[in-house]
């Protein structure tokens, strides 16, 4: 991770500057009031947050995490502090806990532990059961030892990545389930007792019709839930019991043994825990340590084309890659071997022996995976099929500008790891969601789980997920009248929503669609399919998110985009009586620049523009292109005489910056802006940008090359 931007609530100045010297490049940013703090989390952007309980006003309301966070917690506390949050509850937010007391070298070392973990650099490490119980699993290394050894130019001997990777995530989906079944067992066994109660009663003739539905929903969340820990047999014998306390009433003596012998049974059946296999342990490559995991992304760029090489070399070095270029595969190899990369762009034209299609196949087989990308003039489908065989994730045609090379770098590397995401899931079961909890942790997401349907509505507006995951059968309400109320909202129209149904009739499943699902899960879920679902449908959200709300020149923000990004600002400003800033900014005499120096240059001048605001300015700014040469900046916290002054700043530095082609003389490009605050400019996004179009109006009739507040 090049660069980890820290949030910092609450910190002594000493921890600070011990999270900046330990963490190379680390970007440390202090908070301490937590009405900053809020905000501050809600604008995202953050790789960790390390928070006090010393901050004012901490409390459960604002470590359950507003929308738009979804980076790790380190949380320091005494331990007389409850916070009003449970240990579950933080371990399923990702929040890990250490007394205020401890030794500023632990918190670094913790905070590089992290920062390794959520960036997917490091996911070997392990942490307590306290705060991630489903980490507690290695992973093998016994396929990647073995191809080490072999030589690249026999493709055969390489080991298919997708089995490597099938068996790793196997091992550890099972160690995850395992840990939570030990977590539950109790429980587990607590609901057996009271349909044995049940079934007591029924023989006894004092079984009342709620004594019925209480044992008919404690068989339905056990033959939901017992299947998931390996109790296939558990889960039918549940079922059963489900149907039979659900069936007609008065029972008679024949139904009233039946139900006897099915919660004896149950309980045998779940008197042996499942035994999960032994995880293998796994080498941890030396890239992957948490001393190495600060530093820049490593691309390894292999063309036997030097010029086109560097090219894509220098953009992705201004990038944030650490771009290295060789002429051989067996440079290549040699490269890849002394230093996991994060990703290699190669030609697969540069050996017509089969040696590049080897080595694919060696670097995707690894563990973890190198992700390949194919920059080649070969065209052909065969080769585009063979590539794809050999584990590639991309395949570019030659020539391709290499900005467009690097932006297919870094969505294979965004595609590769689901951190950031989100998930919510509504279940009445507890271990239900511990379960997903568990396994959906080594992905990165996060997981906002929900017990209660009568709060889904505040906690689905609070989370803001990706991903929503309903159980069809709650109290109260249904998981089909949650999705009919999700689909009512034009604002939720496109959230995913997947269901888990221990009910797979026909009806079922035909009010699941009708309601608006998009996919459905039976119960008792398979750990492997439901995590492969739920990634397949957040990586269609990013790629949908992406193309919609991000502007393909820059890379910031595009209007669409920084309107809802503004929009959730100014109610947060409204509703904490915070001020915010909004910045139209223009760059002056763009036509000529475009006429001078041609619009390759005026394409850079723009990219150099947003790379300017987003370096200088703080990660929860909202930075957009507007359209064209103009951009929008929101500042929340930030009344317009500040916005100004960090403006100029930015100005000052752009103006130096020589913008030239092919040796010609270089260009100097300045830019003017108007800004407006929030409310005493206007109250909302239109009436912001009108005014601050009016004060950048003004700077350009001033001379340019200046920000101007409104008034």
């Amino acid at each position: 991770m090049s660069s980890p931007r820290i949030l910092a609530a609450g910190l002594p100045d000493a921890l600070r500057a011990a999270l900046s010297s330990g963490i190379a490049g680390a970007r440390v940013h202090p908070v301490s009031a937590s009405a900053d703090l809020l905000a501050v989390l809600a604008a995202g952007g953050w790789d960790l947050a390390v928070m006090s309980d010393t901050v004012d006003g901490l409390d459960s309301s604002l470590l359950r995490l507003p929308t738009g966070f979804h980076g790790p917690v380190l949380l320091l506390a005494s331990p007389a502090s409850s916070l009003g949050i449970s240990a579950p509850e933080m371990a399923a937010r990702g929040i890990r806990r250490l007394p205020s007391t401890v030794d500023a070298e632990i918190v670094v070392q913790e905070a590089r532990a992290l920062l390794s973990i959520g960036s997917n650099e490091s996911t070997e490490s392990t942490e307590s059961t306290e705060s991630t119980e489903s980490t507690e699993s290695t992973e093998s290394t016994e396929s990647t030892e073995s191809t080490e050894s072999t030589e690249s130019t026999e493709s055969t001997a390489f080991r298919p990545a997708a089995e490597s990777e099938e068996r790793e995530d196997g091992a550890r989906m099972a160690s995850a389930v395992a840990v939570v079944w030990e977590r539950f067992r109790d429980v587990i066994f607590a609901r057996v007792a009271s349909l044995e109660a049940a079934a007591l009663a029924l023989r006894e003739g004092t079984l009342d019709g709620e004594g019925r539905r209480g044992a008919e929903r404690e068989a339905h969340k056990l033959a939901g839930s017992v299947g998931t820990f390996g109790f296939a047999e558990g889960s039918a014998i549940a079922r059963e019991l489900e149907h039979l306390f659900a069936g007609p009433s008065p029972r008679g003596p024949a139904d009233a043994l039946r139900a006897g012998e099915l919660a004896g049974a149950l309980r045998r059946a779940l008197e042996n825990g499942p035994v999960a296999p032994p995880a293998p342990a796994r080498q941890v490559p030396a890239s992957a340590s948490p001393e190495r995991a600060a530093r820049r992304p490593v691309l390894l760029v292999a063309d036997a084309d030097g010029e086109t090489a560097g090219l894509v070399a220098a953009e992705a070095g201004g990038r944030g890659f650490d771009a290295r270029t060789m002429g051989s595969l067996a440079e290549l190899r040699a490269a890849a071997e002394r230093e996991a990369p994060a990703a290699v762009l190669m030609d697969i034209g540069m050996d017509a022996s089969g040696d590049a299609l080897a080595l694919i196949d060696w670097l995707s087989s690894r563990t973890p995976a190198v992700p390949v990308l194919v920059l080649t003039a070969l065209g052909s489908f065969a080769d585009r099929v063979e590539v794809a065989r050999r584990g590639a994730c991309a395949y570019l045609a030659k020539p391709s500008p290499p900005p467009r090379v690097v932006d297919a770098v870094q969505r294979v590397l965004h595609r590769s790891t689901e951190a950031g995401s989100c998930v919510m899931a509504v279940d009445d079961d507890p271990a239900v969601l511990a379960a997903m909890a568990a396994l959906l942790a080594p992905t990165g997401a996060l997981l906002h789980t929900l017990g209660d349907p009568l709060h889904f509505w505040d906690t689905l507006e609070r989370v803001n997920p990706d991903v929503l995951v309903l159980d069809v059968d709650m109290p109260h309400l249904s998981g089909i009248e949650l999705c009919r109320v999700v689909r009512n909202d034009p604002r939720w129209t496109s959230l995913p929503v997947l269901f888990l149904t221990a009910r797979t009739d026909d009806a079922t499943i035909q009010a699941l669609f009708a309601a608006g699902a998009d996919d459905y899960v039976r119960k008792p879920f398979v750990a492997a399919e439901l995590v492969t679902r739920i990634r397949n449908r957040l990586e269609r959200v990013r790629l949908h998110r992406s193309l919609a709300d991000t502007d393909g020149l820059t890379g910031v923000a595009n209007r669409r985009r920084c309107e809802e990004s503004v929009g959730r600002l100014l109610h947060l400003a409204a509703r904490q009586s915070r001020p915010l800033s909004l910045a139209v900014l223009d760059l002056d005499h763009f036509k000529q620049v475009n006429d001078r120096a041609g619009h390759a240059v005026g394409d850079e001048v723009i990219r150099r523009m947003a790379k300017q605001l987003t370096g200088a300015l703080r990660a929860e700014d909202v930075v957009a292109r507007w359209g064209g040469e103009e951009f929008v900046v929101a500042m929340f916290g930030s009344d317009k005489d500040a916005a100004v002054v960090r403006l100029e700043s930015c100005l000052r530095h752009f103006r130096e910056i020589d913008f030239a082609e092919n040796g010609e003389e270089p260009v100097h490009v300045s830019f003017s802006g108007g800004v407006a605050q929030f409310v005493a400019d206007g109250a909302d996004l239109n009436a912001l940008y009108r005014a601050a179009d009016g004060a950048l109006y003004l700077a350009k009739a001033q001379g340019r090359d200046r920000v101007l507040p409104v008034g």
